[in-house]
């Protein structure tokens, strides 16, 4: 089993071809079809990916199709333009369950966030406390997405590294890949 890293395909979001002009896609059906068959290259069925967030700007019913489409046990951090956390699990994703807009998810040694940690650090530590805070959140390392193209891929000052699907070609990011970026 392979640990993979993505977030911000905006399935069926027009606009964001617009927004992205480094999504050169002729249209929107292109981009859809683009991402979900490199996603599937190298997502295996019993694989785990973390979605870190706006999967698609569709109906429940078109997010259940693409998410048949795709393979692997898939976790996902609710990002803005994403639809509630039960429609989510209604679609086949498996959710986090913690306070909106400040949804985190601990793994191993890092935290997975669809906003960058900065933007929701005092949000956390309003829920969970300063003692949460300080025992789970410092000095490792953020997984985020939301910042798409606008952002650095790693930022080792931050420690904080962007697997929006703009930085990675299109592709999700596998594990191994992030530990040989933190260590080198």
């Amino acid at each position: 089993m392979s640990i993979w890293f993505t977030g911000d395909f905006h399935l069926d979001h027009s606009k964001i071809l617009t927004y992205e002009p480094i999504r050169k896609f002729d249209n929107v059906n292109e981009m859809n079809l683009v991402l979900i068959n490199n996603y599937n290259s190298l997502v295996k069925k019993d694989d785990l990916i973390f979605f870190l967030g706006d999967f698609s700007l569709s109906s429940r019913e078109r997010i259940k199709e693409f998410r048949k489409q795709m393979n692997g046990h898939v976790v996902i951090i609710k990002g803005n333009h994403d639809l509630s956390k039960t429609t989510l699990k209604d679609c086949g994703f498996e959710i986090t369950d913690k306070i909106a807009n400040a949804d985190h998810y601990l793994y191993k040694n890092f935290i997975l966030t669809h906003y960058p940690l900065n933007n929701i650090e005092d949000k956390i530590i309003e829920f969970y406390g300063q003692n949460y805070w300080d025992r789970n959140c410092i000095n490792k390392w953020n997984i985020h997405a939301h910042t798409h193209s606008n952002s650095k891929k790693i930022d080792y000052e931050n420690k904080t590294i962007c697997v929006s699907v703009e930085q990675w070609n299109f592709y999700p990011v596998n594990l191994n890949t992030i530990v040989e970026i933190i260590n080198a």
